[in-house]
């Protein structure tokens, strides 16, 4: 008799293999008191999602923030890392890319503490290497969600789109 994770594995629902590919992010968090100014000044509304750019980005890097509460954000990695740690038999692979800044360092941190293989292609020259980073503003009972996709993403979209295929082969590996 078959078990019930036995079948599912076989539907391909569960594997002992799993790929991932997606941006790699760093979550930020700001203080209302020192975010006040920034919010007003950009006209920001309570519970806002937007795509930032490198202006902002650097605007709000230059407020104060706890990096002691920087994290690993983006919905793929953390949940990549939450199936790993359910079962750490699981081999996990994430194509994405990350800078060499401080962010980038604390992600590829994280990836080698949950032992989840990191696939990142050559960065291409003259792109600085920076990771995104989601800057979470606090706003009342609300929270501004402000992400900058770093130059990672522009690398990535390069080398896929001189290597298309890099994909299947990261998958087949």
């Amino acid at each position: 008799k078959k078990t019930h994770q036995l079948e599912a594995a076989e539907n391909g629902h569960i594997g002992t293999n799993i790929f991932a590919a997606d941006m790699l992010l760093a979550d930020v968090f700001h203080r209302k008191e020192d975010t006040g100014d920034f919010i007003k000044k950009h006209n920001l509304r309570p519970a806002q999602r937007l795509s930032i750019e490198q202006d902002l980005h650097n605007e709000l890097l230059s407020l104060p923030y706890d990096k002691q509460s920087t994290t690993i954000g983006g919905s793929t990695l953390l949940t990549m890392s939450t199936l790993k740690k359910l079962n750490p038999d699981v081999n996990v692979d994430y194509m994405g890319m990350v800078g060499d800044d401080e962010h980038g360092k604390m992600i590829k941190k994280h990836l080698q503490e949950a032992k989840i293989n990191l696939l990142t292609p050559n960065w291409p020259e003259g792109i600085k290497q920076e990771t995104g980073t989601t800057h979470i503003l606090k706003n009342n009972s609300h929270e501004i969600l402000a992400t900058y996709s770093g130059t990672a993403a522009e690398a990535l979209n390069r080398v896929l789109g001189h290597e298309p295929h890099l994909l299947e082969k990261s998958i087949k590996k």
